[in-house]
């Protein structure tokens, strides 16, 4: 609820690419503290209710296709955890 929506998932600006499967990952900002420890309420929430959760870490996390001060969407490289 109080994150925006990002409205592009992919750096294709071809008129068919709003109907692809979006290619970005979702990362929040390591300085996005508030947002992060909400994150952990609902990843215990889950893992309660037997729904796993990895999380995953980098520092490369692609091709940035939108930001803003909590998060980032990225096209992955090769080499991105995913």
């Amino acid at each position: 609820m109080n994150l925006t929506i990002p409205k592009k998932f992919n750096r294709s600006k071809s008129k068919g690419a709003r109907n692809k499967t979006p290619a970005g990952l979702s990362w929040f900002k390591k300085d996005a503290s508030e947002t992060i420890a909400r994150s952990y309420e609902l990843v215990s929430l889950l893992q309660e209710n037997g729904y796993p959760i990895e999380i995953i870490r980098t520092e490369r996390v692609g091709y940035i296709v939108y930001e803003d001060n909590q998060q980032v969407v990225a096209e992955p490289f090769s080499d991105t955890p995913v």
